[in-house]
């Protein structure tokens, strides 16, 4: 957590490759880790590592800063295609948040990111890898993003239970456990 709190931007983004030798920042960026960064600091801060959450907080502003609408609902990112694995994430870190601190600031948007990772799970329950802004889901797979939407929509169905979340999640499992493997070789 001080590692994050020591290398974040007024941005919200944190340094994501830095080359010692030199003391350079190389630069570029990954959004999907950038979420997985503020759900295991969000974890961090429920765990009792003071000043986690606070870190987790100013990471937020990069989401809010790159929150898109898309066709199917909102995703976070930057360019015309966005990724459901990134959607997934924060998913998982904002109901983390919402667990460790009580708040329910951000429920509207939890259920509007559940809406979007349900458009990207398909008939077969496989997952879009990305959501295209003004085209939707596309045909792309990743053999992360999968696991990523079934884990947010199953903690999105357990807080928001009436929401139907459980459905698409159980068409992911079913699809991981049978046919993956086979379909994603």
């Amino acid at each position: 957590a001080d590692w994050f709190a020591n290398n974040i931007d007024p941005n919200g983004d944190f340094v994501y490759r830095y080359d010692r030798e030199r003391a350079v920042d190389e630069g570029g960026y990954n959004d999907t880790r950038h979420a997985g960064v503020l759900w295991s600091l969000w974890q961090a801060e429920r765990a009792g590592v003071e000043g986690a959450g606070e870190v987790a907080e100013a990471g937020f502003a990069r989401v809010e800063r790159l929150l898109k609408d898309t066709v199917v609902g909102p995703a976070m990112g930057t360019g015309s295609t966005l990724g459901t694995g990134t959607v997934g994430l924060l998913v998982a870190a904002l109901d983390e948040r919402r667990i460790t601190t009580g708040l329910t600031d951000h429920d509207d948007l939890l259920v509007a990111f559940g809406r979007t990772l349900t458009a990207a799970v398909n008939a077969d329950g496989s997952v879009s890898a990305g959501i295209h802004i003004t085209n939707g889901p596309n045909d792309w797979r990743s053999p992360f993003f999968t696991g990523e939407v079934l884990w947010a929509l199953a903690r999105l169905h357990i807080s928001f239970p009436d929401q139907g979340f459980d459905e698409p999640a159980l068409r992911i499992r079913q699809y991981l456990i049978l046919h993956r493997d086979e379909v994603e070789t």
